[in-house]
């Protein structure tokens, strides 16, 4: 297998992180809007999903931590170009902006 090929097996891993940690972001930020926003109230079968998504969340950022010093430890990419290419992915997704509590 040529190192083109491990590149873009890498990416394709990298990508998939980023895409779970994106769809997750999404649904924690409409928990959080409508709790801490709207002041609604949410049952508890919402409190639970929103609880589970957030440790999934948890989960999402170390698979992509080892996926992440995998590909770099095999010296498939650098540390600077799969960083770079994760920060690519982030803005493609709508992963670049800052969240902060209430």
């Amino acid at each position: 297998m040529n190192n083109e090929t491990l590149k873009d097996r890498a990416k394709a891993l990298l990508y998939e992180a980023e895409r779970k940690k994106a769809q997750t972001a999404k649904a924690i930020r409409q928990y959080e809007r409508r709790f801490y926003d709207n002041g609604d109230f949410l049952n508890e079968a919402e409190m639970d999903d929103w609880k589970s998504k957030e440790l999934y969340a948890i989960d999402l950022a170390n698979e992509r931590d080892t996926v992440f010093n995998t590909i770099v430890r095999l010296g498939i990419m650098s540390q600077e170009e799969a960083a770079n290419y994760i920060v690519a992915i982030g803005k493609e997704l709508g992963l670049d902006e800052v969240r902060t509590r209430r």
